[in-house]
């Protein structure tokens, strides 16, 4: 994600514009599993480990705005699964 996002700025910069003034937003397509996944596993999907791991990763690549979407998770069959996983992924991303 951090080589995307410079690999942005850098286009931003060759056509004139300020890449500082660039903000990332990450919508990210969760899907949790109970086991880890293996490492060709796509970015937010797998234990909570490693989605820990991602949000921590976005993070660490400037992301300014982080927006969770786990509506194709199959575990979530329900308006209260969904609400439910929504505050799990916000207390993994706010570590609270």
């Amino acid at each position: 994600m951090a080589e995307r996002f410079a690999a942005i700025k850098s286009m931003a910069h060759d056509a004139g514009r300020d890449p500082d003034r660039l903000e990332m937003t990450v919508r990210a397509n969760v899907t949790v599993t109970d086991a880890p996944l293996g490492d060709d596993r796509k970015v937010y999907t797998g234990s909570l480990d490693q989605i820990a791991s991602d949000i921590a990763a976005t993070r660490k690549a400037g992301a300014s705005e982080l927006a969770f979407d786990p509506t194709y998770d199959p575990a979530v069959q329900s308006a209260g699964d969904f609400t439910n996983r929504m505050k799990l992924l916000w207390r993994l991303a706010t570590g609270s």
